[in-house]
């Protein structure tokens, strides 16, 4: 499980950041 730790805060970064780019880019999309 230690091992796991580091993996799961780079998905859960990387998720964060798909989430905040497609956010962004809705508006821009629909504008």
């Amino acid at each position: 499980m230690k091992d796991a730790l580091p993996y799961l805060s780079i998905v859960s970064s990387f998720l964060a950041a798909g989430l905040g780019i497609r956010a962004a880019t809705i508006p821009i999309r629909t504008a």
